[in-house]
């Protein structure tokens, strides 16, 4: 699951959230048709709330249907549902890095000041916080020679994990199979290396409201 379905999961959704954030938010408040809005009996608190909760709504309505229409395809061919602990897992975490993307596009909207350079943006926050975040690690560990056989080389790739929400799907996963990696090929304690249910919802809360907030 975590190196099938779930990378692929780990690729789209942050991509919907991404571009759902700039069609239904980012594009008129860089465009002024914001203000207009705002012009109605309505606060900028209430119009920004109302719809990140309606993107929101969306992103788990697709993040769910996705792992629904996967358990089925589980079954079909592996002959065995998920667990409905495991699936509410699955579907918490991408809901997570969903709305953590979503914020982080409403985000940058209250920084940039055209359509252009906020698309932009967001292009660039998906390329290095999603499509390449796994090369990161790599090049870091790489540079400091730090050897695979190490508790370092393991704390380095936690650590990179919890500093972007593309990431996150990986500690859920080390959490779940004790082990590090899309293919699982270190195995690990993760208490030992901070991670555990309550860290990770903490760290899931944090991605979503800090940027958000």
């Amino acid at each position: 699951v975590f190196s099938g379905a779930a990378s692929i999961l780990g690729l789209f959704i942050p991509i919907l959230a991404i571009f759902v954030a700039y069609l239904t938010y980012g594009k008129d408040r860089t465009s002024g048709i914001l203000e207009s809005v705002l012009k109605r009996p309505v606060t900028r608190g209430e119009l920004i709330t109302t719809r990140f909760l309606s993107n929101s709504l969306a992103i788990l309505i697709a993040g769910s249907f996705a792992m629904i229409v996967t358990d089925i395809i589980y079954d079909r061919y592996l002959h065995m549902y998920f667990t409905p602990e495991f699936l509410l897992d699955l579907i918490w975490t991408y809901l997570v890095e969903g709305i953590a993307f979503l914020a982080l596009v409403y985000l940058i909207s209250h920084v940039v000041k055209s359509q252009g350079a906020l698309l932009g943006a967001a292009i660039a926050v998906f390329v290095v916080m999603d499509l390449f975040w796994g090369v990161i690690p790599i090049a870091v560990i790489s540079a400091l020679s730090i050897s695979p056989a190490s508790s370092s080389y393991i704390t380095v790739n936690i650590l990179f994990d919890y500093i972007s929400p593309a990431g996150y799907s990986n500690l859920v996963q080390s959490l779940i199979t004790g082990k590090l990696g899309s293919f699982g090929s270190i195995s690990i304690n993760p208490s030992t290396y901070g991670i555990t249910n309550i860290a990770l919802a903490f760290a899931g809360c944090m991605w979503m409201l800090i940027p958000f907030t």
